[in-house]
């Protein structure tokens, strides 16, 4: 019997808008694209010495280190004013929240069950409204210094909402590895396949397994509705 819901962030409980992200970088830089937003968000390379990426999300380094990478991955002068419009850019990128994951999640407190989030995030990045204001704990790897799938990150989550049997936790996540994580540590993985299927649709199959698994929830056309 499932008495905890935890919930991921990215491509779960919020949506990438492309061309907002685009839109902001090109306030600065007229041919931003949002192939020049991947590669400096994730800086990587034969130059780039360290996974700032990583090291950001497990709260190792600070923010000017990371955008600085950042600016050298996107081959612009690292100084202050190109920084400070990266960090509207990514905030661009973050808290583009999917509503109905917010009724869901609302819906499931007043039936009674403990909501979490466990999400690979950084100070950059991680916001506190949305699912993070609904939800009784919000665990993001930049304050744990661990990031999923690293099974210390799902016994912390244990630990945090007070589980005693794993079974008893459903995970919800778009990343097979950190779904198969948190199933090593006996905790039940649900993937959520909005890599493959449009949002509404993955939403729809996530409601349609958690009433397999007696969770009390609505139909799924009841939270898709504006």
């Amino acid at each position: 019997m499932i008495h905890y819901l935890t919930f991921d962030i990215g491509s779960v409980a919020s949506i990438t808008d492309k061309e907002a992200i685009v839109a902001k970088g090109r306030e600065h830089w007229p041919d931003f694209t949002y192939s020049d937003f991947k590669r400096m968000m994730i800086p990587q390379g034969k130059e780039i010495e360290k996974d700032y990426w990583r090291l950001i999300q497990d709260g190792l380094i600070g923010a000017e280190e990371y955008l600085s990478a950042s600016m050298h991955a996107g081959k612009l002068p690292d100084i202050q004013e190109n920084r400070d419009l990266f960090r509207k850019v990514l905030r661009t990128f973050g808290g583009n929240w999917y509503q109905p994951i917010l009724h869901l999640a609302e819906d499931l407190k007043r039936n009674g069950y403990h909501t979490s989030i466990l999400s690979n995030n950084n100070e950059l990045l991680y916001v506190e409204d949305g699912l993070v204001a609904i939800v009784g704990v919000s665990i993001s790897s930049h304050h744990i210094h661990v990031s999923k799938p690293r099974r210390k990150a799902y016994q912390i989550l244990l630990e945090r909402i007070g589980a005693d049997d794993p079974a008893t936790v459903l995970f919800t996540d778009d990343k097979e590895k950190n779904v198969q994580g948190a199933e090593e540590e006996g905790i039940q993985g649900y993937r959520f396949r909005s890599r493959e299927l449009p949002m509404d649709d993955a939403f729809r199959e996530f409601v349609e397994h958690l009433q397999m698994l007696e969770v009390k929830v609505k139909e799924g056309e009841e939270y898709l509705k504006p």
